[in-house]
């Protein structure tokens, strides 16, 4: 299918088993580097993520000539709703609408867009998608607040499903980790400099990187062993139980030799990993995704605040412009943090205003059916 836009850019929609599509990490590789965007829209993320996803996504390409300057894979599924007989067809962005598959969680999520007219490409990539797609719904997430408004523009019936602060450190002013802890509140600096006072003075303390492939099984495994433990019981659970999850996330670290585009650093105490990272990387910012830490039975200690204190200072050698911590509430991302980023969203919007007002007024129904069953 193709349709001409307004800015002269054609919309092309392809739909096959995508794993026989080699021209798609072509066309991203080529267009991410004409793209003002971030590691989530990476072509090892969006490589790792097609090795794990369905075998036939929807590929939406847009072209000015013969240059491809928009991409965006979506996967198509109808799932029933609460009426039976009644069944909604949903666009999923760069996700499968499956918890299990979409454990890995993209955020900063977007068409991938050339840098110059992105915001006429992606009009005219939402305006066909609406035009000559067949969807109910299509869900956004987890995506900038600047994102979510574009989508709006085009898609004015949607419901927030989640909403998510993000923190980062703006590094650009600082040439040494003593500036950064500077600028930290007295509490804070105080608990890094008292945690790395009392390690040294029984134990050998030092920040370390996994380089070689044994020494990435042995952090992915110590990383994994840490994070099972602490989440495993929990709500959330841990994506480590999840083998896609690890499968997509193994794919990333060990097809990634000289550490491009991953990172797993370790504190290390006597040579035993108590703390873990692991780090997604763009030449100008580094991404935190998770770690895995113990806790010490001194309560003064805090291996996670110096540990990423000590990866702050490693970014700042090497001229990082930004640490990211990603989308999530935690008290030690705003207490490292000096920037407080644009709310991430987890979005869906409707291609009609009756089915939004239905499908919100039947939410609403069922809400309340809920309530009163639990008094």
């Amino acid at each position: 299918m193709s349709c001409q836009s307004s800015i002269q850019v054609t919309i092309h929609v392809n739909q096959y088993p995508i794993k026989t599509y080699p021209s798609l990490i072509e066309n991203w590789t080529d267009l991410f580097a004409r793209a003002k965007t971030n590691v989530f829209l990476a072509p090892t993320w969006l490589e790792a993520w097609i090795a794990q996803a369905p075998d036939s996504l929807l590929v939406v390409e847009a072209r000015h000539n013969t240059q491809v300057v928009g991409l965006a894979v979506f996967n198509q599924h109808q799932v029933p709703r609460l009426c039976k007989g009644f069944s909604t067809k949903q666009l999923w962005l760069h996700k499968t609408g499956q918890h299990q598959e979409d454990q890995m969680w993209i955020e900063h999520n977007d068409f991938l867009l050339d840098s110059q007219n992105a915001d006429a490409i992606r009009a005219a990539m939402l305006n066909y998608i609406h035009q000559h797609l067949t969807w109910d719904e299509l869900y956004l997430g987890m995506a900038t607040d600047n994102t979510t408004q574009r989508f709006l523009a085009e898609y004015p019936y949607a419901r927030k499903l989640l909403a998510s602060p993000d923190y980062s450190v703006d590094l650009s002013n600082f040439r040494s980790l003593d500036d950064y802890l500077k600028t930290l509140s007295k509490n804070t600096r105080a608990q890094i400099k008292r945690s790395l006072k009392l390690l040294q003075q029984t134990a050998n303390i030092s920040l370390v990187r996994a380089t070689s492939e044994p020494q990435k099984n042995r952090f992915f495994d110590s990383i994994q062993a840490h994070h099972v433990s602490k989440w495993r019981e929990t709500d959330l659970g841990s994506g480590f139980d999840n083998p896609i999850f690890v499968n997509f996330h193994r794919k990333l670290i060990f097809e990634d030799p000289l550490n491009y585009y991953t990172e797993l650093f370790g504190l290390s105490i006597d040579g035993e990993l108590v703390a873990l990272a692991y780090i997604l990387k763009s030449p100008e910012t580094w991404y935190f995704y998770l770690s895995g830490i113990q806790t010490h039975t001194d309560n003064r200690i805090k291996y996670g605040l110096l540990m990423h204190s000590l990866i702050i200072e490693q970014a700042i050698q090497q001229g990082i412009r930004k640490y990211s911590f990603l989308a999530g509430y935690a008290r030690y991302k705003a207490s490292l943090s000096n920037v407080t980023e644009p709310t991430q969203y987890m979005t869906c919007f409707y291609r009609s205003a009756w089915r939004y007002r239905l499908i919100t007024g039947l939410s609403k129904i069922k809400r309340k059916l809920a309530l009163s069953s639990k008094t």
